[in-house]
């Protein structure tokens, strides 16, 4: 009897593993990005005097708006007066010497080298009186520009010295709001997209400032991974903004037109380079590894610049569990469940 066999055929079915999926749409034309800032005067300057002395007069008080020339404070000048008027007294009497000196060497009685002393003497009093007429005017402590006086360090009839602070004066024109800013914003100064920046006071809720760039570092923190950016606006002139107080700092940020999109932030991953991917899924329901470049987030959000089109399908969850070419099949669930 001849046996016929016939072979089994095992048919394994693909496992296509659980993801959630979502269709790629454009994103919004802008956004709008809120940092927190910190109010610093445009000029901040601690003023002191040139000489030591005991002071007579202070004649302002912290937080005075001042103008420039304005006296902010005295020394007693009577010890100056004196050493003043000794100079002059030395210069004249120099002066009627060299004088005197001068008629002798055009009659040829004294050598020329005894007048040349007599002409070094007096150039080194008129030197002396030049130095004594400065400090006596170093005794009056004058606002180099219009301020406002922060903090005053002393008191009156108090015995100051040469270089101690007396007061801080701050330039009101402008004020300047310190903020740390992400990199994918600092990456965003040179490309195409147009930021639009402002300012919002806690003092004073719903009035917004526009904002210009006056500087920014180009080394970030090496804690917070952020950059340093000085951001510059005219001081108010219906709002008491001082030095210290808190802002927010607003960026509308518009987007890249139709090569922008806002995905989840966590369906995109990176590899040891720092370089972003997406998978995305075919009309197979296999997914392939997409490099993407990656913008600013917002919160739950990120935004991408490059590497989707509008109609795509990318996995937004579970991602770190998928291999090239791994089929899926769509999860409406939450994922873990």
């Amino acid at each position: 009897m001849t046996g016929c066999s016939k072979k089994e055929e095992v048919v394994k079915k693909e496992v296509q593993r659980p993801a959630k999926i979502m269709t790629i749409k454009q994103a919004e034309s802008s956004k709008t990005l809120k940092y927190p800032g910190k109010v610093r005067a445009l000029d901040r300057v601690d003023l002191s005097f040139e000489v030591s002395g005991k002071l007579v007069e202070l004649a302002i008080n912290e937080g005075q708006q001042i103008n420039k020339g304005d006296l902010i404070a005295r020394i007693d000048p009577r010890d100056f007066k004196n050493r003043l008027a000794v100079a002059m007294a030395k210069v004249n009497h120099a002066k009627t010497e060299l004088g005197r000196y001068a008629n002798l060497l055009d009659a040829k009685v004294v050598a020329k080298n005894t007048y040349d002393v007599k002409k070094r003497n007096y150039d080194v009093v008129v030197s002396d009186m030049k130095i004594a007429r400065k400090a006596l005017d170093d005794t009056s402590l004058k606002a180099p520009f219009n301020g406002r006086i922060g903090k005053r360090f002393i008191e009156n009839y108090q015995v100051v010295q040469a270089k101690q602070p007396i007061v801080s004066l701050q330039r009101v024109s402008a004020i300047e709001i310190i903020v740390n800013a992400p990199e994918n914003v600092m990456g965003r100064r040179k490309d195409k997209n147009k930021i639009e920046m402002s300012a919002e006071f806690v003092n004073y809720p719903g009035d917004k400032y526009p904002l210009t760039v006056k500087e920014f570092a180009t080394e970030a923190d090496s804690q917070t991974q952020t950059y340093r950016v000085v951001l510059i606006m005219p001081n108010p002139e219906d709002k008491t903004i001082l030095d210290g107080m808190t802002a927010n700092v607003f960026l509308k940020v518009s987007q890249n037109g139709d090569n922008a999109f806002d995905v989840p932030v966590q369906s995109v991953f990176f590899d040891r380079k720092g370089q972003a991917y997406v998978w995305k899924v075919g009309d197979d329901l296999r997914v392939t590894q997409q490099q993407v470049t990656a913008g600013i987030p917002k919160q739950d959000d990120i935004e991408i610049l490059a590497g989707l089109s509008s109609g795509d399908k990318i996995v937004t969850a579970g991602v770190q569990n998928l291999t090239e070419g791994q089929m899926v099949r769509e999860y409406t669930g939450t994922m873990g469940e």
